[in-house]
């Protein structure tokens, strides 16, 4: 089973919202050259453990425990206008486009990210806030790009043990003739 991170940037990845957009992970791909704009680069930035269990059907909490984690990952927006003698504001335009497509993808996640079953198992992943970042290098050539802040309340049980122990066992046998 995928993790949360994976199970988002997978959900992004088959979103037709985002079709044409490059997704890439890691922060040390905000400064990338190696995938094509516009983009969208996932950078996990915490996860704040809650003091309450998290929650899973059927686990009893006073057997196994459950932490409830608030998964935090800043997504980068970055695109630029294609328009001829683009203006910094015709690029922060077209950044603005792009958070309109992530935030549409957002919301569809649960319906559209399905496995081979057609099951939908997408995590609510709800936008929280967002800045502007300045580019610091002559990589980024169109001005700024837009950091938008996703967080999921995520639950993470026990691990399964690798051995147990069998201190009884009931057999019952029929004989039919």
């Amino acid at each position: 089973m995928a993790g949360a991170i994976k199970t988002l940037y997978q959900m992004l990845a088959s979103s037709s919202f985002l079709s044409g957009v490059s997704l890439v992970y890691g922060e040390e791909q905000i400064n990338g050259r190696d995938y094509t704009y516009p983009a969208v680069v996932m950078v996990p930035t915490r996860g704040d453990i809650n003091n309450q269990p998290g929650y899973i059907k059927d686990l009893d909490p006073s057997v196994e425990m459950v932490w409830g984690i608030t998964e935090s990952i800043d997504l980068y927006l970055i695109a630029f206008s294609s328009v001829p003698n683009a203006q910094p504001i015709d690029h922060a335009d077209a950044v603005e486009t792009l958070r309109q497509q992530v935030l549409s993808a957002l919301q569809d996640q649960r319906a559209q990210f399905t496995d081979v079953v057609n099951v939908s198992y997408g995590l609510y992943y709800k936008a929280n806030s967002e800045r502007w970042e300045m580019y610091q290098n002559a990589q980024k050539r169109y001005g700024r790009s837009l950091v938008l802040t996703v967080t999921a309340e995520i639950s993470v049980p026990m691990a399964t043990p690798a051995s147990a122990t069998i201190t009884s066992e009931t057999i019952s046998v029929t004989v039919t003739e």
